[in-house]
């Protein structure tokens, strides 16, 4: 009876999950990948690279593209009839195109980017899934080391739990993104390695869906992630990713392991900062040895204790600015960000975890005029600490490591907390508003 009942209330609240991501994913498109920086060596990541500057080649026409593409294809062994059913999906797409250019990492604040992931219908529903699939989920953190509710939280995140893969043809979206030369050469790989998949017999053409961005499955792997990574976990023969649960959760715990994640150490912990901090010394980016966290005078949040009191190494974050929550990571935090490497992306999943596991909640809440900011604003705001001689790579309205640093170079030199945060005070100094 019991069963039955939390079946139909996941039910329901898959159906309601659905909706909600569904709107979500056409309109500030959440869950897609940010760029990759860090390299790993052993193995590819699932992370889709950032909008960067163009590639080299020279645009051909569509149709030359396409023969030529063809034909490389069959060099590296795609079968005639492989390539006969994808053809028709071999084709551009305009929404694709426009998607691209609007990821969320890059153009949402934090509390934006946090209160359209970590609903609260979404939280419920990953605590039905890991009470649903405790066994797997025990077997797997045996097998791997990961946490139910770190990997739960990459499932809920990525595709709703499995009940929304995306809905647009792979191969159709990676066509238009290999043939665009702002990535082609990253994107021609990923559609070669769609094929691939086809070719193995893994899905036909006409069924392989997922992201505007060419991402697949509940854990919405590239194709050559797929390719490397993705494990027959239930021994029907097939590695599939998109009706399999054990095979979408087994291959994701699987590649966060190669990916160094350490069992039982934690990843984040909220954090509160002593008066007169250096906020210049929370850049996300510089290890800092726990003795010294603490010699600095930096507490838990709430009263709570550290959650690791060796001598490891974590990062300090502030990703609403001095305004906003401070947290400081550990290596773990680091694994998140090879999956997608955006800090946001990164803290939603471990701080949806913590909700999954003790329902921790943040000690700051969300300002009341709280608001995305439009590319407009973040051109303007690089354009203007430009002309001031703060470099931020150039003008190309992405919110990126270059422009936060510039923009916390000028704080600096301006007496204000050097956040690297756009606050009022800091908008004030520029002359600007949001």
């Amino acid at each position: 009876m019991i069963h039955r009942l939390i079946s139909q209330l996941f039910l329901l609240l898959a159906v309601l999950s659905v909706s909600a991501c569904a709107n979500d994913v056409q309109g500030d498109l959440p869950n897609q990948k940010a760029v990759q920086t860090t390299k790993i060596d052993t193995f590819a990541t699932p992370s889709l690279p950032a909008p960067a500057a163009l590639d080299a080649t020279p645009m051909q026409s569509f149709p030359d593209w396409l023969a030529n593409f063809k034909a490389e294809a069959k060099a590296k062994g795609i079968k005639e009839s492989t390539l006969s059913a994808a053809t028709p999906y071999l084709t551009i797409n305009e929404t694709v195109l426009k998607l691209d250019q609007q990821q969320p990492e890059f153009t949402q604040t934090f509390w934006t980017y946090l209160d359209k992931r970590l609903s609260e219908i979404r939280i419920q529903a990953g605590k039905l899934q890991i009470f649903r699939y405790q066994s797997l989920l025990a077997q797997i953190q045996t097998d791997y080391g990961l946490p139910p509710e770190i990997l739960v939280s990459f499932w809920g995140l990525e595709t709703n739990y499995g009940t929304y893969l995306g809905n647009f043809s792979t191969l159709e979206a990676l066509t238009t993104l290999a043939y665009n030369p702002r990535r082609s050469s990253f994107f021609r790989k990923e559609l070669l390695a769609a094929l691939n998949i086809i070719d193995r017999g893994n899905i036909d053409a006409k069924d392989m869906v997922g992201s505007w961005a060419g991402a697949i499955g509940q854990m919405q792997f590239m194709p050559t992630v797929y390719l490397k990574h993705a494990l027959d976990a239930d021994h029907d023969n097939k590695a599939d990713l998109w009706h399999s649960t054990t095979d979408a959760l087994t291959s994701a715990a699987a590649y966060l392991k190669q990916a160094g994640w350490q069992p039982n150490q934690p990843w984040l912990q909220e954090v509160s900062l002593p008066n007169n901090f250096d906020y210049a010394l929370a850049d996300g980016k510089t290890d800092v040895p726990l003795k010294q966290i603490k010699a600095l005078g930096i507490q838990p949040a709430g009263g709570a204790s550290w959650q690791n009191n060796d001598d490891s190494s974590v990062i300090l974050l502030l990703p609403a600015g001095h305004e906003g929550p401070a947290f400081i990571a550990w290596s773990n935090f680091k694994v998140i960000k090879r999956w997608n490497n955006s800090n946001n992306y990164a803290i939603a999943v471990g701080l949806m975890a913590q909700r999954l596991a003790t329902d921790y909640r943040l000690s700051i809440k969300a300002p009341k005029d709280n608001k995305p900011w439009p590319k407009t604003f973040i051109l303007q705001l690089q354009n203007t600490l430009t002309a001031l001689g703060y470099d931020t790579g150039g003008s190309d309205g992405w919110f990126g490591n270059r422009s936060m640093q510039a923009l916390r170079n000028f704080q600096r030199d301006n007496g204000l907390p050097a956040d690297g945060y756009p606050n009022n005070e800091t908008l004030k100094k520029l002359d600007l508003s949001l």
